[in-house]
């Protein structure tokens, strides 16, 4: 009998070390500075994005996906791209905890990195994010 050991990654960026955001333009929020590398095998990923807003700081889109390349959120079905939108979603100093849709991907024999990525459409003021990454081996 063959035994496969599986595995999980969680990979994170906290609060203290927020990432600044520019309205409406992606950035990778985990995955930069801590690689998330999966060895070949099928994944589900998952994860959640911590918008942080200045106290003036009005918001109308909060969105939060996956990817393989960095500052670049992905697009379409089968994604993980989770978004808010609302005429004025959010007012004011809090924090919004945005859960990205779970994800499942194959990873082919050679690995491969994923990304946690933000975008957020806001004015007045500014925005920062952070969050967490967790990813887990579901077959080899």
């Amino acid at each position: 009998m063959q035994t496969t050991v599986l595995t999980s990654v969680t990979s994170q960026l906290l609060v203290a070390n927020a990432t600044a955001l520019v309205s409406t333009t992606a950035k990778t929020i985990v995955g930069s500075s801590t690689t998330t590398f999966l060895n070949p095998g099928t994944w589900l990923l998952s994860g959640m994005v911590s918008f942080i807003l200045a106290a003036t700081t009005t918001t109308t889109v909060l969105a939060g996906g996956f990817s393989t390349t960095t500052n670049t959120i992905a697009t379409g079905e089968d994604t993980g791209l989770t978004s808010l939108a609302g005429a004025t979603l959010a007012t004011g100093a809090a924090t919004y905890d945005l859960v990205v849709m779970p994800y499942i991907v194959t990873v082919l024999a050679q690995g491969a990195t994923y990304f946690l990525v933000a975008r957020a459409t806001f004015a007045t003021s500014t925005m920062t994010a952070c969050g967490t990454l967790n990813a887990i081996q579901i077959s080899p």
